[in-house]
């Protein structure tokens, strides 16, 4: 059972719960009160005292505000003549004030809402550590920190989420410079060249005032760099140029690149494959004529194209039937080796 909370500061205080209008069982709706009307807004981290079950709840503001005419249930009517509402989903409620665990209930009616404080927001979530990614949206001093020897965090997969413009590419790079201050070795695979000049400092002047105001630090690009970038690229950064040539790629791989269709596809496997086994052929066929040791010259035979006599002990000569070659034109010939680059 969870203490009873007796005093909630006024400064923090935003409305009460609603009756409820849907079944939703994760989310609920509140009526804002007039203190709580400047610092109500979405993805803020909210409290819910229900001093009926004597459950304190957590959760976090994801519609509104909502403005709809009528007096205001919520708080006292200070004559604005309409109430602001929002919806609140439910994260869990906290046992012993210091962890959350799933709930089965929900907050009644008239339940009390107020902002979470923010160092105790911190502690629940689990924010300690050496690696700084930045602040929760809308949580003021909640810094987002994780443990960079937690082998449950950068080993894993990590997924950044976000609509166009929302900061991903940001948050990514954020993350490759704590890792490389962590002692981390990162390897990026950047198609659109996001990240060619991580080693130099930005010169955005928002960003380095956001980065003075907020954090009191200066930008700085990565010491230790290294760019390789295709031969054909030109991103304009201090680069090692490559190049993979086709014949080093399965034909899977550059029948994914050039977007081949399946018939398509099954005709340069088809291709390759003749190809390969072909310069496979005449690979062999060269090494079998240079041999050392080998002499005697070709004569005709049936069935084949030649034979090669060569010395055996005690004299005898050793017939070596070289298979038919269809390297070769009818002049007997050989054609060039199949380059798959052409």
């Amino acid at each position: 059972m969870n203490e009873h909370r007796t005093s909630i500061d006024v400064e923090r205080r935003i409305g009460r719960v609603r009756t409820d209008h849907g079944t939703n069982n994760a989310a609920i709706e509140i009526t804002v009160s007039d203190e709580g009307r400047d610092h109500f807004r979405r993805d803020l981290y909210v409290g819910i005292y229900d001093s009926e079950q004597k459950i304190e709840f957590i959760g976090r503001v994801v519609a509104g505000p909502f403005h709809r005419g009528g007096n205001n249930p919520g708080g006292n009517d200070s004559g604005h003549g309409y109430t602001v509402e929002g919806t609140v989903e439910i994260m869990g409620q906290l046992e012993d004030a210091r962890r959350i665990r799933p709930t089965a209930t929900r907050p009644r009616p008239m339940s009390e809402v107020y902002a979470f404080e923010q160092d105790r927001l911190q502690d629940l979530l689990g924010m300690k550590g050496d690696f700084h990614m930045g602040r929760l949206a809308e949580s003021g001093r909640v810094e987002v920190i994780a443990d960079s020897s937690d082998k449950g965090f950068l080993p894993r997969n990590i997924g950044i989420f976000g609509t166009v413009g929302s900061g991903k590419s940001n948050t990514a790079q954020v993350m490759m410079e704590e890792a490389l201050d962590a002692g981390w070795a990162v390897v990026v695979v950047d198609v659109e060249g996001e990240y060619a000049r991580m080693n130099e400092p930005t010169d955005d002047q928002k960003l380095i005032e956001l980065l003075r105001d907020n954090y009191d630090t200066r930008p700085a690009g990565v010491a230790d760099f290294k760019l390789f970038e295709p031969a054909s690229g030109n991103s304009g950064a201090d680069s090692a140029p490559f190049k993979v040539p086709i014949s080093a790629m399965r034909p899977e791989v550059v029948s994914d690149i050039l977007n081949f269709t399946d018939a398509q596809s099954r005709m340069y496997e088809a291709v390759t494959r003749s190809a390969t086994g072909r310069n496979a052929y005449l690979s062999r066929q060269e090494n079998r004529r240079g041999r050392p040791g080998a002499a005697g010259a070709p004569s005709s035979v049936p069935n084949g194209r030649t034979i090669t006599g060569s010395p055996a002990p005690g004299g005898a000569a050793v017939a070596v039937a070289v298979e038919a070659d269809p390297a070769e034109d009818e002049s007997g010939a050989f054609r060039r080796p199949y380059n798959l680059q052409d």
